[in-house]
């Protein structure tokens, strides 16, 4: 009997149109639109929470860990806040996709809430 593949074993696909989207297309921070569709696409808010959360504790749990000064440990966090982000970004798709969901654009965020 053949077995029906995971969303993990496919790769991620659109909400929309089901079809999968390559993941150098995919944008974890902010919405994409579907290579197939078009229309917008976006990670869940907590696993985009997830993301910040895990780069933030990296970025200041390494340098305390790491016994650093005062003046040492603050340029360590500036300087691994962007490189940590940046990083999980690109392994957390790979290793954790996320289940994708179509972007819900705000009509007042469009018309800037101008009367």
């Amino acid at each position: 009997m053949p077995m029906i593949p995971t969303e993990y074993e496919i790769g991620i696909c659109c909400p929309i149109c089901k079809q999968q989207i390559p993941l150098q297309f995919i944008h974890l921070l902010s919405p994409f639109p579907c290579t197939r569709c078009g229309k917008d696409v976006i990670a869940p808010t907590g696993y985009r929470r997830c993301v910040y959360g895990a780069g933030m504790l990296i970025a200041f749990g390494a340098p305390y860990f790491m016994g650093l000064g005062f003046i040492a440990y603050c340029l360590t966090s500036i300087v691994l806040i962007p490189v940590s982000g940046v990083v999980l970004t690109m392994l957390l798709r790979i290793v954790i996709p996320p289940k994708l969901e179509a972007a819900k654009v705000s009509q007042e965020f469009i018309t800037l809430s101008l009367k």
